[in-house]
């Protein structure tokens, strides 16, 4: 079998990975026909486990399941007050273990292991952690958001259903995570089930087929793009010295970035697409229901690619990319920094979050170049706009044009320059990379924050006609 998949042109792991993704489809659907709730679980953890040892080896499985296990272990023996700090040391040194140990055997390589999939494992458990520390506080009413108390795990599940819960093969590979009841529920029977919309649970099979063909196209249509642009205009380019960067002007130069940054987003979107449509043909994609009563599937969606690839600014983009991390890092690391719900996070939560994203990520100096910029332009951005918005709405808030026009665009164009520069220097993993990058471009990624600071001094606000203030909110997906 290992002969044959090095015959083929592309690499080993990618094949594994992609079989596996593909397999989860008719796997999916034989997932959901089966009765039992314990014969279910016990399906879904072989499943699992066989993609598992298939693409990373025994060793890779066990790598896998140490932290969770180990968690797990803990959880029933120390109060539950305790859960999320025990589960965010433990994943957190076998994540870091995993990363660190890919890093002296596989320097700089691209290869898949198991890292990824422990990642998703990571925020599933530490998830989970935090759910089952809601379950004894559902009697206090400032210390749970709407979203914490719907989440909240009452009683520790059992082995077998934590085991289901970690090991559910259609997004192991590529996420997203998701959370414990919601996973029960669907095992149950009754993740449909609702008292005025769906009261006998009906399974909206016509409805799910057609949801996980849709993520599954786009997907697919993804790999395409992704396929096309990484021909033309190869992302390894832009750490080269030579041809074929050389010969284009700087301009020249950022279009090239921008199709080859482009086609290193359509991978993303592929994977995260076809997991997305493996798991709601499964069964598990249900979000909620709509004031109409239509199902919303979206509760295993990664990525709003619309919104990353049209978005007006910086914050939208990093909002809608790696979605599901992108809430898991808001609800289970930012906003629990607080004391309780009425207050405000401190000052140094912001920086905790990035630093636990960051280190989630792994340790090449290419990622935390990547994170530190963008907080730096978010920020930046966030206050250019503040003082441009003024001209551009009156006072009822209603656009104005054609300056809206300009706006519009101008935020378009700043945001796409800074998700291209961002994504370069995360994809460059090496301070060397990071320099020749900045090079070939005369340092532009790093002089364009710098500009935008400068801007943001040099333009003159106006006072908000509204007289409204943001304030900080804690609004859950």
């Amino acid at each position: 079998m290992e002969a044959l998949l090095e015959s083929l042109p592309l690499s080993v792991d990618v094949v594994k990975f992609v079989s596996c993704l593909t397999l989860s489809f008719p796997l999916g659907i034989l997932f959901r026909k089966i009765p039992s709730p314990i014969h279910r679980h016990l399906y879904g953890i072989t499943v699992g486990s066989l993609m598992l040892v298939w693409c990373f080896g025994l060793s890779g499985l066990i790598s896998f399941l140490f932290g969770p296990l180990l968690v797990y272990g803990l959880m029933t023996i120390f109060p539950s007050r305790l859960a999320p700090q025990i589960a965010f040391v433990v994943m957190f040194a076998s994540l870091s273990f995993l990363h660190i140990y890919r890093m002296a055997t596989d320097w700089m390589g691209y290869s898949l292991d198991i890292s990824g999939p422990a990642m998703v494992s990571l925020i599933k458990v530490t998830m989970f952690a935090w759910n089952y520390r809601d379950g004894k506080l559902l009697e206090s009413p400032l210390a749970l958001t709407p979203l914490w108390r719907k989440k909240a795990v009452v009683v520790l599940p059992t082995l077998l259903e934590f085991l289901g819960y970690v090991l559910f093969f259609p997004t192991i590979h590529a996420g997203p995570a998701f959370h414990m009841v919601d996973y029960l529920k669907f095992i149950n029977g009754n993740l449909y089930t609702d008292p005025k919309h769906n009261p006998s649970g009906k399974f909206p099979l016509s409805t799910i087929t057609r949801a996980s063909l849709t993520a599954s196209g786009i997907g697919l249509l993804s790999l395409c793009i992704h396929l096309v642009l990484d021909y033309f205009t190869p992302t390894s380019a832009l750490f080269l010295s030579g041809l074929p960067l050389s010969e284009y002007s700087i301009v020249g130069k950022l279009v090239f970035a921008h199709f080859a940054i482009m086609g290193l987003r359509c991978r993303y979107y592929f994977a995260w697409k076809l997991s997305e449509g493996a798991g709601i043909l499964a069964g598990l994609g249900f979000k909620e229901y709509d004031e109409s009563g239509k199902v919303d599937l979206n509760g295993l969606k990664n990525v709003y690619i619309s919104k990353c690839e049209l978005a007006g600014s910086l914050r939208d983009i990093t909002v809608n990319w790696n979605y599901a991390t992108g809430n898991w890092l808001k609800n289970y690391v930012y906003f629990r920094t607080a004391s309780n719900i009425s207050e405000r996070p401190p000052t140094w939560a912001l920086y905790f979050t990035n630093t636990v994203s960051a280190f989630w990520h792994g340790f090449y100096p290419g990622y935390y170049l990547a994170f530190v910029k963008a907080s730096f332009e978010i920020d930046i951005m966030r206050q250019l706009r503040r003082k441009l918005r003024p001209y551009v709405l009156d006072k009822e808030s209603n656009p104005m044009y054609p300056q809206k026009y300009v706006y519009d665009l101008l935020g378009w164009l700043l945001s796409s320059l800074s998700f291209t520069s961002g994504l370069s220097l995360f994809s460059s993993l090496s301070f060397s990379n990071a320099l020749q990058y900045a090079k070939n471009f005369l340092f532009l990624p790093f002089l364009f924050p710098i500009g935008l600071f400068v801007a943001v001094k040099f333009v003159k606000g106006t006072p908000r006609k509204d007289g409204k203030k943001k304030k900080d909110s804690k609004k859950e997906e």
